[in-house]
């Protein structure tokens, strides 16, 4: 019970002095009590605090050491949950600092005391960490052996998520080797295993459904035998006793004429019981022949019973393979027909520019054939919402709560009109884990949830309230200076279901000309096809520094152009959409959008 409230603590400890005006009191409180207290666990819990904050304000030095002395407080501890933890925890700073040495040492930490809790699932990412250093620091056999070893305790505990980035990085580093036939085979693995899961389920429960239909028949064919058995049995029972009867009535005879025959008796008794021996024998050779001609007729019946089974069999995995590639083929329309739904519930392009009249453009590229990226927009006159989110996963799964999140903005914006932007995000936390019943879920297996941020563009005053989950928001005015929100740290549902969730409303004055940029981060972490880097943050806001001034047509290009050619043919990781619209007051949007109406109408008439 201590070490399941301690690790809660862990997760939880910075949503306490959320409440506070500022990080810079929360951290002073803290090391007050570090001060005034002597007892080790307390002192690891309020620099397990500290560290905390720390991360949240981008310290990530200050959070290492904060880290480190909570850890040194607990090393001689049993607590293997809160050490694994804290292990992790540097591993993942030092991986953000680029010291893979240091992270590699903390993440075989992490592996110890994930083997000390006897937690599969925790052993599992724990190698799968250590496997990520080693790649970094280009250790590519190394790391290939720690990924396979996650890869054998993730297909044990049917962790397709892992099983997949496994196959994902041992492709890579196959790659990095120039082994490309490795690295194909590894790739197709990866693109593959969803399909083959779900084939494997398919045919197991169609193999079950005939191994039942096969005992039915087999029980069926033996309880023929039975009573075929059962009736020869009565019919041999009654010859016997008629023949007897017959034998009786003979040996009256015989006694009655006895007296009158006792010379003629005698001299045919002999010959009696050499008829009778042979009756019998003829009786014996009659029943052999009929047990042989049974045996005959049963054996003759089972052979022709297998051919046939073995005939239909054939027939049926013929129809089998023909009726797997229909159910394939439906699947596959299945998901491009989801496609085409969710392109549906997409707003309108063409509504989002006649709002945006100065320019805008989307980059919106699933990884598969639907996304876990979407956009929404709704017109509320003198507001103009413009939302960006990233559901957990990709694919089918993906897109499912794409459909949720489209279905519940709509709902809080549109039909109860709630207008600001942190109420909203906090209407759809609480709505989302109400609706995945996440609050009664298992906290190692609650992931379904969403990133977004939430733009609310007010054209009577010329400012932009915007509430964020976990999502940027970069902000260029015309003179070159550039802004980049973070938003909170939370998620929208998943592991933030078992946190108090509270949204800050942030405020910023427009001007005309000023570019907002909204991305999810499918675009920062994709991988180079030559150096196995990440595209990053840092690129991504260089890149908008060279182009914020240019047409946003042109500014599509270029972002399109630009990641194409990072990925030079390496597979796209994850879902990617980007999002970019100029700002123009009431007034001169009005009047640039009368001049475009105004051309559209010369060239129509042909003037």
């Amino acid at each position: 019970m201590k070490k399941s409230f301690f690790l809660l603590l862990i997760f939880l400890s910075f949503s306490f002095f959320l409440k506070a005006q500022n990080y810079s009191t929360q951290i002073q409180l803290l090391k007050k009590q570090i001060s005034s207290t002597n007892a080790p666990s307390l002192k690891a819990q309020y620099y397990i605090k500290l560290g905390n904050l720390y991360q949240n304000t981008d310290s990530i030095d200050q959070a290492i050491n904060a880290y480190s002395k909570a850890l040194s407080y607990l090393k001689n501890s049993h607590n293997y949950q809160a050490l694994y933890q804290l292990n992790t925890f540097l591993g993942i700073l030092y991986s953000e600092k680029s010291q893979y040495q240091e992270a590699n040492q903390y993440f075989s930490k992490s592996v110890f005391y994930a083997r000390k809790l006897g937690d599969k699932r925790k052993l599992s990412q724990a190698i799968f960490n250590q496997g990520n250093t080693l790649m970094q620091l280009k250790n590519y056999k190394d790391a290939i052996t720690k990924f396979e070893e996650a890869l054998s305790i993730a297909f044990d505990l049917d962790n397709l998520a892992l099983v997949k980035k496994a196959y994902t990085n041992i492709a890579l580093c196959y790659k990095a080797l120039g082994n490309q036939k490795r690295y194909m085979q590894y790739f197709n693995l990866s693109v593959a295993i969803d399909r083959k899961i779900k084939e494997q389920i398919i045919k197991q429960k169609e193999l079950e459904a005939r191994k039942q239909a096969q005992i039915a028949r087999q029980k069926e064919l033996l309880l023929q035998i039975q009573q075929y058995k059962t009736k020869t049995v009565e019919d041999s029972l009654n010859y016997a006793k008629e023949l007897n009867e017959k034998n009786k009535m003979r040996i009256a005879l015989l006694e009655k004429e006895k007296k009158l025959k006792e010379l003629e008796i005698q001299r045919r008794e002999a010959e009696l019981k050499k008829k009778a021996a042979e009756l019998r024998q003829r009786q014996i050779i009659i029943v052999s022949l009929l047990v042989l001609l049974f045996v005959i007729v049963v054996a003759s019946a089972l052979v022709y019973k297998l051919y046939r089974d073995k005939k239909e069999a054939y027939r049926q995995l013929e129809s089998l393979y023909k009726e797997l590639e229909v159910k394939n083929r439906q699947i596959r329309e299945s998901i491009e027909y989801a496609s085409r739904i969710q392109k549906a519930i997409l707003p309108s392009e063409i509504a989002i520019r006649s709002n945006f009249p100065a320019g805008s453009f989307i980059f919106y590229q699933a990884r598969d054939v639907v996304s876990g990226d979407f956009y929404w927009f709704s017109d509320h006159g003198k507001y103009k919402f413009l939302a960006l989110v990233d559901c957990t996963g990709h694919s089918v799964p993906g897109a499912f709560m794409s459909l949720i999140g489209n279905t519940l903005l709509n709902e809080i914006v549109n039909s109860k009109r709630i207008f600001d932007p942190a109420q909203v995000l906090t209407e759809l936390h609480n709505e989302v884990v109400k609706l995945l019943n996440q609050e009664s879920a298992d906290f190692d297996t609650v992931q379904d949830g969403m990133d977004i941020v939430l733009c609310r563009f007010n054209i009577d005053d010329n400012t932009l309230t915007f509430a964020s989950a976990n999502q940027p928001l970069f902000v260029f005015y015309p003179d070159g200076e550039y802004h980049m929100h973070k938003g909170d740290i939370y998620s929208i549902g998943g592991f933030a279901a078992f946190q108090k969730v509270e949204f800050e409303n942030k405020t910023i004055s427009l001007t005309n000309g000023t570019n907002i940029y909204l991305s999810s981060d499918g675009y920062f972490d994709q991988f180079n096809g030559k150096t196995n880097e990440k595209f990053t943050r840092r690129r991504f806001i260089e890149l908008l520094k060279e182009i914020y001034k240019l047409p946003m047509d042109e500014q599509y290009k270029i972002i399109r152009k630009t990641f194409e050619e990072w990925k030079d043919g390496m597979i796209q990781l994850d879902d990617v959409l980007v999002i970019g619209v100029r700002y123009l007051d009431k007034q001169n949007a009005e009047k640039l959008r009368k001049q475009l109406q105004d051309i559209i109408s010369k060239a129509a008439s042909g003037s």
